[in-house]
């Protein structure tokens, strides 16, 4: 979780790991689809998918 976490950072994205293995994503309750979808592209990214 911490590795994701620094490395989601490094692109800007702000993310907590807990538990481990777990991140936890907290986006604002308004969401434009463009920053969503920039948001999930950096976590494939990191995730390698």
């Amino acid at each position: 979780g911490r590795e994701v976490s620094e490395r989601l950072m490094d692109r800007g994205v702000l993310v907590k790991d807990t538990q481990g293995a777990t991140i936890r994503i907290a986006p604002p309750l308004v969401i434009g689809k463009e920053d969503l979808d920039w948001g999930l592209a950096q976590l494939r990214g990191v995730l390698g998918v």
